[in-house]
This record gives C-alpha cells, structure tokens and sequence, in this order.
C-alpha cells in the first residue's frame, strides 16, 4: 500500500509540473488541461476503497493547493466533496452488467469537473472578487471539453490496466 500511494505522490507530482510548466506554454486557446484532477477523479472512479480514496483527495489537494492557491485547503475541501458525490452517486446507480461503463464514466466527470469548476470559482471570486468573469467566457465550456477529452482517453488506459490485472 506504501508503495502505491508513494507512486501515486509521484504521479500527481508529475502532473502539477507538466500543467503547470509545460502545458501551459502548449495549451489549447491558453488552457493546460487539469492532470491532477483527471488523475484524482480516475482514481476514485475506479477504487471503491474510501480510505484510499480520501489519501488521494488529501494528496492530489495539498499539492494542488501548494502550487496554486494561496491557502492550504481549498482544493483539498473541493476533493473530498467530489469523492464524497461521486460515490454517492455510483452507488445510487449500482450498475453491475459492466462495472465502469464509458457513458457512466463520462457524464460523472463532466458534472464532477463542472462542480469543481465552479467551487473553484467561487472560491476565486470570494477571495478577489475579480475573478467572478471566468465563469462568464466561452474558455470554460472549452476546458470542459479540452478535460473531457483528457479524461475520456485515462479512462480507457485505466480499462485496459483493469483488463490486465483481470488476466
């Protein structure tokens, strides 16, 4: 388990510095796609195990949180939050025939990306009332796409490792 989370620091690591270093440069219309969220909701998505979950909500947010906001906290909050959703959700659904049909998968991460979008926001907004014109452009609607797309080709990765491990 040690093991697992220390790769898994690695990896949220990893992706803070390429999104927030590199993408950034290389980005769609100035957008780097959200890694470190992509990362945490595919975890949680396919791990049915809430202590690790919430490590990984921990972990993903502290980061996040130190390389973003000025606050530790925020993204760490905003993570539990769309853990606690997701789950409640997928075991409101309880779909069995496949566990972690494409569909599914999609639709809880566009409303879990939007959520998040906008506890971002607002927390943005509350901190620096400035911020409020983010939400109001069409950027937004192409980082959920540009996300979505990210998240789309994890998701099948995260099948065929699923497949893999099955074998």
């Amino acid at each position: 388990m040690f093991k697992k989370l220390l790769i898994i620091l690695l990896f949220f690591y990893l992706f803070i510095l390429l999104q927030n270093s590199f993408l950034i440069h290389y980005g769609l219309f100035g957008l780097a796609p959200d890694l470190v969220f992509i990362l945490f909701f595919l975890l949680i998505f396919f791990s049915s195990k809430i202590l690790e979950n919430l490590i990984y909500a921990v972990i993903a947010g502290t980061l996040l949180d130190l390389s973003w906001y000025n606050y530790l906290g925020p993204s760490i909050i905003f993570f539990i939050i769309i853990l606690f959703l997701l789950k409640k959700t997928q075991s409101a659904l309880n779909i069995k025939k496949d566990g972690y049909p494409f569909t599914y998968f999609f639709t809880l991460f566009l409303f879990s990306f939007i959520i998040y979008q906008i506890m971002s926001i607002v927390y943005l907004w509350l901190t620096d009332a400035n911020n409020l014109f983010i939400i109001f452009n069409i950027k937004f609607l192409i980082e959920i796409i540009y996300n979505s797309l990210f998240a789309s080709f994890g998701f099948w990765i995260f099948k065929k490792i699923e497949h893999v491990k099955r074998i």
